[in-house]
């Protein structure tokens, strides 16, 4: 598979405490969020492969980053998407309806449990 280390260090240090793994293709940064199409360099025969192997049921996607490689890859394998939001996520609208840091975590946390398979 082509790809590189998530460009946040904190999902490297989640899926090493939870015993998981990341992977974040080449082409799906936040910076190219508005792309709507699968960049060259993702192998998506490859991870839909091991995502199978793997029997892979939920894939998290970050909302900044368009969600069409995740839904896509989600649709292959049978799985469903579940989100994973950064503070950096919150619009103006958002923060002004009162959702915030714990808000996001709060909701994050819901996420890892159902994709975690945790109680």
């Amino acid at each position: 598979m082509t790809g590189s280390q998530s460009e946040s260090s904190a999902h490297t240090v989640l899926a090493t405490g939870t015993g998981s793994s990341t992977f974040q293709p080449n082409g799906a940064r936040p910076s190219q969020a508005s792309s709507n199409a699968a960049k060259p360099g993702i192998d998506l025969a490859a991870i839909v492969r091991t995502s199978r192997r793997l029997h892979v049921t939920h894939v998290f996607v970050e909302p900044l980053v368009s969600p069409r490689l995740a839904e896509t890859l989600a649709r292959e394998i049978g799985a469903s998407t579940l989100p994973l939001d950064p503070i950096e996520g919150v619009s103006r609208e958002r923060a002004a309806a009162g959702t915030g840091y714990v808000e996001l975590m709060e909701a994050n946390l819901a996420s890892l449990r159902t994709g975690l398979g945790c109680s």
